[in-house]
């Protein structure tokens, strides 16, 4: 049994550490990602903002690489997002959840402020009331030849999927002759609906957007898997 981890490098690895801590080094774990960020250096007047707005790590990673002032607020769209940008040196706030759960932090939390939006070039939604700056991109990379070969035999292999673009890389890097029983762990309904249900010997979908929801649909599948 495999579990195939196509989140960028450090994701990835954070992912992975999570897993053994509840499997074990006896889980099979590879790191394969389909997306790599760029961080782009543009020109940024901080002052203009009472506070950022941040709906990835990534863009947490953009603020720090474009030097943006010790101190701002952030507000955040998960928990994960929120720890990455205090460690940038912001004082964030997080919506512990979605889109959605963040436009409702910035309704009730920052009224009348001037708001920022770090982004990558694609972005899943608005952010209601900010202004949008595309501060990283994500570079698509294709599966190196020990994935495909993995791909190739006949073993369980489980494939935690945390966005529809990640899912649709996923299927464009499949194969003709791949001969793995895939299960796909879907972070959302959005993901899940990305993919084309045939090629799967089963599809979960988390119950809530965020990492603790998908380790616990992967220990359930995990254990059906095994027993």
């Amino acid at each position: 049994m495999i579990v195939l981890l196509t989140r960028p490098e450090a994701q990835s690895q954070r992912f992975a550490l999570q897993l053994k801590r509840a499997y074990g080094a006896d889980l099979g774990i590879v790191i394969a990602p389909l997306l790599e960020p760029e961080f782009l250096n543009v020109e940024v007047d901080f002052e203009r903002y009472d506070a950022i707005v941040l709906t990835s790590q990534n863009g947490a990673i953009a603020f720090r690489h474009l030097n943006g002032p010790i101190g701002m607020r952030a507000y955040c769209v998960g928990n994960r997002t929120a720890e990455v940008a205090r460690n940038a040196g912001t004082r964030p706030l997080s919506a512990n959840g979605n889109l959605d759960a963040l436009n409702a932090l910035l309704d009730k939390e920052a009224k009348g402020e001037k708001l920022l939006h770090l982004s990558g070039a694609a972005v899943a939604g608005a952010v209601e009331g900010a202004d949008r700056i595309v501060a990283y991109r994500q570079r698509e990379v294709a599966f190196p030849d020990r994935v495909t070969g993995l791909l190739s035999q006949a073993q369980e292999v489980i494939v935690p999927l945390f966005s529809p673009r990640t899912a649709k890389l996923f299927e464009r890097n499949l194969f003709s002759g791949a001969q793995a029983n895939l299960h796909a762990v879907c972070l959302s309904p959005a993901v899940r609906d990305a993919l084309e249900a045939e090629r799967y010997s089963s599809l979960r979908v988390c119950k809530a957007p965020n990492a603790a929801s998908m380790v616990d649909k992967l220990s359930s599948l995990v254990d059906s898997l095994r027993a």
